[in-house]
């Protein structure tokens, strides 16, 4: 079944996790926002909700300060891609996502709860420039960590079976596909992402870098569906210092308590595209693999 040879994964990744006592580089911390404050204007409301963390910080206590302001980073088309039905990369807690701008670009991820579980994933790409990171991702409902590898890849590359992941690909721990079987767009959905970038603070040791992403439906659309402001902390050999994890804290924790900006029953961004259209992990093995394919914590 399904679940248990996900849980039997689960376990291998997390003994070989324990062994390589690897850990994050990279911290992320996600607030979702409420879309309709970004309308017609999202620098403008990316400022204004600069400001109000800015003083939200002071009233905090916060030591340090944030400096500069948003301004618009990329546009582009995000993609994300799985088998109809069964979603076999969704229910082996990996996902593929597609960037196209004026290149394009693919990572494949895995994200799990356990530290040592993501620790134990190698994901190499197909590329010379091909780039992995560990991360560790936190918002509001859940703290998930990632091993992931992107890279550009050609124009001409199709993506419409699953063997087209694993050609990128080749080496992704536990990751095991029907080759043959359809690869697909989740939820027919072509997302128009912008986002804008530019403030960061300087926690001590290591500084954040915020940015605000907002998700369209369509290229021209006003109004965006999706919302996130976000910050980023890195550390070369994951050396988070106390003093810099207790910053980070204390922004995140003040984002959360924005609640004129927060939007509290949102649902993190893979999630959202995954739920997008129900249907599209259904499977005539029944509620199980639906249950394994959505039920992740991002």
């Amino acid at each position: 079944m399904a679940w248990l040879k996900v849980a039997a994964l689960g376990a291998a990744w997390a003994m070989v996790g324990a062994a390589q006592a690897d850990v994050p580089t990279s911290r992320e911390y996600k607030v979702l926002l409420k879309p309709a404050l970004f309308a017609d204007h999202p620098k403008n409301a990316s400022n204004t909700y600069l400001a109000d963390l800015k003083a939200a910080l002071a009233s905090a206590g916060f030591d340090r300060s944030i400096g500069g302001s948003f301004a618009k980073d990329k546009e582009r088309t995000v993609r994300f891609y799985d088998s109809p039905g069964s979603c076999q990369l969704r229910a082996q807690s990996y996902s593929f996502r597609e960037r196209v701008s004026d290149k394009r670009e693919s990572t494949l991820k895995f994200r799990s709860s356990s530290q040592s579980a993501a620790a134990g994933v190698t994901i190499t790409g197909s590329e010379s420039g091909a780039d992995s990171k560990f991360e560790m991702d936190k918002t509001a409902s859940a703290t998930a960590y990632s091993r992931s590898t992107k890279q550009d890849f050609s124009n001409g590359k199709n993506l419409n079976k699953m063997k087209d992941v694993t050609d990128l690909y080749p080496v992704a721990t536990g990751l095991d596909v029907v080759r043959d079987d359809p690869l697909v767009v989740v939820g027919g959905l072509s997302i128009w992402e912008k986002t804008y970038d530019g403030p960061d603070s300087d926690l001590g040791q290591q500084g954040a870098d915020f940015t605000v992403s907002l998700w369209y439906l369509n290229e021209n659309d006003s109004t965006p569906v999706v919302a996130e402001a976000s910050f980023t902390v890195e550390a070369s050999g994951g050396d988070f210092t106390t003093k810099v994890t207790q910053r980070s804290e204390l922004i995140f924790d003040t984002m959360t308590q924005m609640n004129s900006w927060t939007a509290p029953t949102a649902i993190p961004k893979t999630n959202w595209v995954y739920q997008y259209n129900p249907s599209f992990c259904s499977t005539s093995q029944g509620a199980e693999m639906e249950a394994s394919a959505t039920a992740q914590p991002f």
